[in-house]
């Protein structure tokens, strides 16, 4: 309860999607904040600014994938 994760955008091109288990997650990118709650998922371009917060009094437990594009390097 009361933490907060992320903030910085990844690198253009980079998905991010989170599945939340249980409690209710806040998911903020690019500004626009949206609630995820159990059983429910989001995907999003992680190339935009984004953020978790647990805004409430209940633990939240999610599963976090980001996708990042393969680099130029070899």
């Amino acid at each position: 309860p009361g933490e907060t994760f992320g903030g910085e955008a990844h690198a253009p091109a980079t998905r991010e999607m989170v599945w939340v288990e249980t409690g209710t997650l806040a998911l903020t990118v690019a500004g626009e904040k949206h609630e995820i709650g159990p059983g429910q998922c989001a995907r999003f371009p992680a190339g935009r600014p984004h953020r978790y917060t647990n805004d409430t009094e209940d633990p939240v437990e999610l599963t976090m994938v980001v996708l990042v594009p393969p680099s130029d390097l070899p």
